[in-house]
C-alpha cells in the first residue's frame, strides 16, 4: 500500500576525466512505518548497500 513504506532507488554513474567512474547510491524512505524501521534503515539495510557496493567495485576492478 503506497504511504506505508516507500523506498526511491537511485543509482548513478558519474564518468570522471580520469577513466574512473564515481558511483551514486542513494535510496529515501518515506511512509507512515519508517520511523518504525529507522533503526533497521541506519544499520542493517545501509550495511547491506554498502556491502554491494563493495562487491560492485570489485567485479568491476577485476574486469579491466
Amino acid at each position: 500500500f503506497k504511504g506505508l513504506f516507500d523506498g526511491l532507488h537511485k543509482f548513478e554513474l558519474i564518468e570522471n576525466a580520469n577513466q574512473t567512474t564515481t558511483l551514486i547510491h542513494a535510496e529515501q524512505f518515506s511512509g507512515l512505518l519508517v520511523p518504525l524501521f529507522k533503526k533497521q534503515l541506519l544499520t542493517n539495510t545501509k550495511a547491506g548497500f554498502e556491502a554491494m557496493n563493495l562487491s560492485l567495485k570489485t567485479k568491476v576492478e577485476q574486469n579491466n
